[in-house]
């Protein structure tokens, strides 16, 4: 029980941080876009 718990922890910690790793990319995709945009 307990180690299926912190396993668990273990997984979302994980998630979360992929997920805010796919945001920043995102957002960097984003601006480089917008930059492009601007130069040409």
């Amino acid at each position: 029980m307990n180690y299926s718990k912190l396993k668990l922890k273990q997984y979302t910690t994980t998630a979360k941080t992929f997920l805010e790793i796919n945001l920043y990319s995102m957002k960097i995709k984003e601006q480089t876009r917008k930059l492009a945009a601007g130069c040409t």
